[in-house]
């Protein structure tokens, strides 16, 4: 990751904790921008779910797991958005594809 999309990241995060969402969103999106990866995908999925906005954070979380099959908060941020899909969309879930992970 780049020191300018890190420093994003770390912009995002702190958006985040202030629990202004929406800024975080954007600041995430100029990261992904620069720098993709599993964790800003997974980061703007977590906005995206904070202010209900479920679909879209699907979308975030499964491109994070597409990035990183086994990162797990991609993974757990994917079942949020699915849960809040099911609680407040209708939707189809044929088109979600997440891989699936055997525990041993």
């Amino acid at each position: 990751m780049s020191e300018e999309a890190a420093a994003l990241k770390e912009q995002g995060n702190k958006l985040y904790q202030a629990k202004e969402f929406l800024k975080a969103a954007a600041v995430y999106k100029k990261a992904i921008g620069l720098a993709p990866s599993a964790a800003l995908h997974s980061n703007l999925a977590a906005a995206l779910l904070a202010v209900n906005k479920f679909a879209p954070a699907l979308k975030e979380a499964q491109r994070s797991v597409e990035l990183d099959p086994g990162f797990e908060r991609g993974l757990y941020r994917a079942g949020l958005a699915c849960t809040g899909i099911a609680d407040h969309e209708p939707v189809s879930y044929t088109h979600l594809t997440l891989p699936t992970k055997r525990i041993v």
